[in-house]
């Protein structure tokens, strides 16, 4: 009663009644769906002997849900049974004698050796008071659920897009979907999800085509000199160059790479010495109309090339601090815009009209540079005045090339400040793709 506790040791009634519901029959539906080959579904098959959904379930809860879901069904409140049905009353739940409380491990099918059973009708009434209130309040937002390879809204129209995509390998959204799907007979149409998968078939090839896709749509319906933020995570360098790569192929232009500390690290984070602390937040920006139209006049031509760089050092930062320092902000590095020009042209079927050497020499005519980085004529009084003010000026990193100048990178990184590996992935990962020497193997950390 209330928050009191109190133990008690079974006797043979509790004994009886136990016996008595797992030889009884459930009569309600549930599902007996066998599980799907997969990367989540191996380790309970393996260490539990789970092969079947119904399986993830203690007996007396499956039957509860099973009624649940009946009731649901008449009043239209397949909504919040879904909300419960899926983990929060599986034996996903682990036991925690923390102050955290039960819980389950997110982006996985783990089943721990000591479970915590669930009261259904308790979550129950927890979540149908949530929807209560949520759906009380006088505003809301609609949502839709869609694949972003083909939303049907109309062009130009979005006014920020924020995505936050599969990351490669990472994570297996259909397989991990498969307990809620089962209980509503309705499964993913996992054939354009944008994952690497082994049992799907799905190479890194098949994840760069899909993804493409889906930023050629987002780049599609978003207005014309609008934003585009992109959270993503991912040890691997070939699956961020991947995603560097198929972002300026959708035609949109990278203005900035920064890292996201969300303070709350993943189970992988914290456990795990090779797994990354930070996001990576990528902000990429579509071109507007005025230099579309500029460009086309232009023709490809020199006079086209310099007209990209001033108008892609508007959508540049100006300055970047942390803790009352002025950063170097690598965007603004000459190797760097020429990689994000070449793109460009590229993308719109010019050849570039300069190369590197007398790109670099040209740039230095056409803007100003300080500290290694170029601003606009215009930019540079602002970023004087910012300069002045801060305690150190920007200390321009060492690029990275190849693996040598990688090497070297590392090294000078180290020299600053001992770092774990965890710490010094986000920071090269930033570096990797732009600059990157096109005939040098993409190296790993």
């Amino acid at each position: 009663m209330g928050k009191n506790r109190y133990q008690k040791i079974p006797d043979e009634f509790d004994f009886a009644l136990l016996e008595k519901i797992e030889l009884a029959e459930i009569p309600y539906w549930f599902p007996m769906i066998k599980l799907p080959e997969g990367f989540n579904t191996i380790q309970a098959k393996k260490s539990h002997g789970f092969n079947y959904l119904h399986h993830f379930y203690t007996k007396r809860n499956l039957w509860i849900l099973s009624g649940l879901k009946k009731y649901c069904e008449k009043k239209a409140h397949l909504l919040l049974f879904q909300s419960i049905v899926s983990t929060l009353c599986s034996r996903l739940v682990r036991y925690n004698m923390g102050k955290r409380g039960n819980g389950i491990l997110p982006g996985t099918l783990y089943v721990s050796s000591l479970t915590a059973e669930s009261n259904v009708c308790n979550l129950f009434a927890k979540k149908k008071q949530h929807f209560i209130n949520a759906l009380s309040l006088p505003y809301y937002n609609p949502v839709f659920t869609q694949s972003l390879n083909e939303t049907g809204i109309p062009s130009n129209s979005i006014d920020y897009i924020f995505l936050d995509p599969p990351f490669g390998a990472n994570l297996m959204y259909s397989e991990l979907n498969f307990l809620w799907e089962a209980w509503l007979q309705v499964f993913t149409n996992n054939q354009p999800e944008a994952i690497v998968n082994k049992t799907q078939g799905k190479k890194l090839s098949d994840y760069r085509t899909l993804m493409v896709t889906c930023f050629r749509e987002a780049f599609r319906i978003l207005k014309p000199g609008r934003w585009m933020t992109i959270e993503f995570s991912n040890t691997q360098a070939r699956i961020w160059n991947t995603l560097q790569t198929t972002l300026q192929e959708a035609g949109f232009i990278i203005a900035n790479v920064s890292t996201l500390d969300k303070k709350q690290g993943s189970f992988k984070a914290v456990t795990t010495k090779t797994a990354v602390k930070q996001d990576l937040i990528i902000s990429a920006y579509k071109p507007n109309g005025g230099l579309e139209e500029r460009f086309k006049k232009a023709a490809g031509s020199e006079a086209g090339l310099w007209e990209f760089i001033r108008s892609h050092l508007k959508y540049l930062p100006l300055t970047k601090t942390k803790e009352g320092e002025l950063e170097f902000i690598a965007e603004r590095e000459p190797r760097i815009l020429y990689d994000r020009a070449v793109a460009y042209f590229i993308g719109h079927g010019y050849p570039v009209p300069l190369s590197s050497q007398q790109f670099q020499a040209g740039l230095r005519a056409h803007f100003k540079e300080r500290d290694g980085m170029i601003f606009q004529f215009e930019q540079i009084e602002e970023y004087e005045q910012k300069r002045k003010i801060a305690k150190n000026p920007p200390q321009m990193e060492l690029f990275v090339s190849d693996e040598r100048s990688t090497i070297d990178w590392l090294h000078h990184f180290l020299k600053k400040r001992p770092s774990t590996r965890q710490d010094i992935h986000p920071e090269l990962t930033k570096l990797l793709g732009a600059g990157w020497k096109k005939y040098e193997i993409m190296v790993e950390l």
